[in-house]
């Protein structure tokens, strides 16, 4: 079944951990005492531990599956500078000097990731080549150049437009309308980036469970007890950083949960291409990203010769080989020449979006937490974990506007329901963007 589409040795897990395997769950004992314990063993949980242990704390992180398994190691590895809301939207909602801070500390993260690395001398094939965002319509296009138009004119930009008589020396097609080119954004393996995470994390004297699942957070005379199906911790402090995978385990957790939407990302990685092709396909070797309300993404790496694909579905598939069919075919339709390529991965991840689209970070009931970075998690993480911890720390690196704006639910128990209402909205965003690009797909 499906072997027209899918190659012989087919896996139905990340790419990414072929070269980065993940770690199995620790039998190590649980300390009885730690001066913060972070719940999620993510890339938000993992440098929020990171920095509280370079700032001289004991610290754990307790994570209920293994370490990195979602989203962090679940996505395409970009490296952006920009929030889910366009410039326009942040403006009209919260004001010129608020969007300008949104926008800029955005770039911020960016920066910060990328000096990270760098400092860390993580291996983890950082490649500063640019994105592309290609226009699915002319509206779309022309909404493009309003954007960076009205943007450019409060903060300094390194994106040019191109048209649509010019875009295929960079895109290789010519079924958009035309595409804005980031020139300062950057790509890198996730797998890798985490692993690395991970090992600084360690060294610096942070200590990460994998398979410890936490079921209550209370507080006691010494600052939380910390509850898992392992044992008991006492904590100074609790961070939580579950993002997407927030449970429903007590009143603490409900909270976020109903602060937090999980989404549906599916990934894919083409069997190894004729070079000559793939310099035809990606000539630039950007990563290119659509402007359609269902994006999609593809990206190559250096060396090679495979494209990773990337599709914001909204759609949960439970076998991940319809997920590889679904993403091929969106590939083909804007690229033939690429019919009959078969799937080598292909996998289902899980962003968390929040109700006005931005990450928050706070405090709740004496817990602090780091939550709903909207797809933009690869960046925002590190930079953002950094903040938490330096506001327990008593750091002078701890502001960020991220803070400053309430973390909003619908009142109660809206989850499943949205749920459906949500797919029920992906449908109807699947059929605008056919229509709008005039493409079947």
């Amino acid at each position: 079944m499906h072997d027209e589409f899918l190659t012989p040795n087919f896996k139905r897990t990340p790419h990414w951990w072929d070269e980065a395997p993940l770690e199995a769950p620790t039998s190590e004992d649980l300390p009885a005492r730690v001066d913060v314990a972070v719940v999620g063993g993510g890339l938000a949980g993992v440098f929020t531990a990171l920095h509280l242990a370079r700032g001289g704390l004991d610290v754990v992180v307790l994570e209920g599956g293994r370490l990195g398994e979602n989203a962090s190691t679940r996505n395409m590895g970009a490296i952006g500078r920009t929030i889910q809301l366009k410039f326009s939207e942040a403006e009209a909602k919260y004001g010129l000097e608020t969007a300008i801070r949104l926008f800029q500390e955005a770039k911020d993260w960016l920066e910060w990731t990328i000096d990270f690395i760098e400092k860390e001398e993580i291996d983890c094939w950082l490649h500063r080549n640019g994105r592309i965002v290609a226009a699915h319509c002319s509206e779309a296009y022309a909404t493009q150049a309003r954007e960076l138009e009205l943007q450019s004119r409060h903060m300094e930009v390194d994106t040019e437009l191109i048209s649509q008589d010019e875009q295929r020396r960079v895109l290789g097609t010519d079924v958009y309308h035309g595409c804005a080119v980031y020139h300062d954004t950057a790509q890198l393996h996730p797998g890798l980036f985490f692993k690395g995470a991970c090992e600084r994390a360690r060294g610096s004297g942070a200590r990460l469970f994998g398979g410890t699942r936490v079921t209550e957070i209370e507080p006691d005379a010494a600052g939380f007890r910390v509850t898992t199906a392992r044992g008991t911790i006492s904590a100074g402090e609790a961070v939580i950083a579950t993002n997407a995978e927030t449970g429903n385990d007590n009143r603490l957790f409900r909270y976020f949960r109903r602060r937090v939407l999980p989404a549906a990302n599916s990934g894919m990685v083409t069997e190894p291409l004729d070079p000559d092709l793939l310099n035809r396909i990606m000539p630039t070797g950007r990563f290119v990203l659509e402007t359609r309300r269902l994006q999609l993404g593809l990206c190559r790496f250096k060396d090679d010769t495979r494209i990773h694909v990337g599709g914001r579905y909204f759609v949960d598939y439970k076998d991940e080989s319809t997920a590889a069919i679904a993403l091929l075919r969106d590939v083909v339709a804007r690229y033939p020449e690429l019919e009959g390529i078969r799937a080598s991965h292909a996998w289902v991840g899980r962003p968390c979006l929040t109700q006005n689209l931005l990450p928050h970070v706070g405090t709740h009931e004496g817990v602090h937490y780091i939550h709903g970075f909207n797809g933009m998690g690869v960046a925002a993480s590190g930079y953002l974990g950094n903040k938490v911890a330096q506001r327990i720390l008593g750091g002078p690196d701890s502001e960020t506007i991220f803070a400053e704006f309430p973390y909003s639910a619908r009142p109660g128990n809206w989850y499943p329901i949205s749920t459906r209402v949500y797919r029920l909205g992906a449908m109807l965003y699947r059929a605008l963007d056919r229509k709008e690009s005039g493409l079947d797909r």
